[in-house]
């Protein structure tokens, strides 16, 4: 991601109701010095990547619905059961209106629609 962004593994967010929940990938604005200080709040988040194998049933779920509420607005599921990338997007008051499963492919993050991501290599 270069200066674009920044990549942080396994460290929490801060969401409005106090909750600081993990994902296992956060792409979050280049803000090195704030995240000194604080977690990145929903407004610093880009989007999230949680790896699921037995965790699918939460990631897919409630956390799905809590990183909806926060108004994240790409939120990606890699499914290890299933070999497949689920991607949830288009936010709305009551969730995301578009859930895509991929198994092969290129995506493009809605943050940065010039990066493209081969969904294979994700999956490897």
């Amino acid at each position: 991601m270069g200066d674009r962004a920044k990549v942080r593994e396994a460290h929490p967010i801060t969401l409005a109701n106090n909750s600081e929940p993990e994902p296992d990938i956060a792409i979050v604005k280049n803000r090195s010095t704030l995240y000194r200080d604080r977690h990145p709040h929903p407004a610093d988040i880009l989007w999230l990547i949680e790896v699921a194998n037995s965790t699918l049933v939460k990631d897919l779920g409630v956390k799905r619905d809590l990183y909806a509420s926060a108004e994240i607005e790409e939120y990606w599921v890699l499914n290890l059961q299933a070999s497949t990338l689920v991607v949830f997007r288009d936010l709305m008051k009551s969730g995301y209106r578009s859930e895509t499963t991929f198994t092969t492919g290129i995506i493009f993050p809605l943050a940065f629609p010039d990066l493209s991501i081969d969904i294979q290599q994700l999956l490897a």
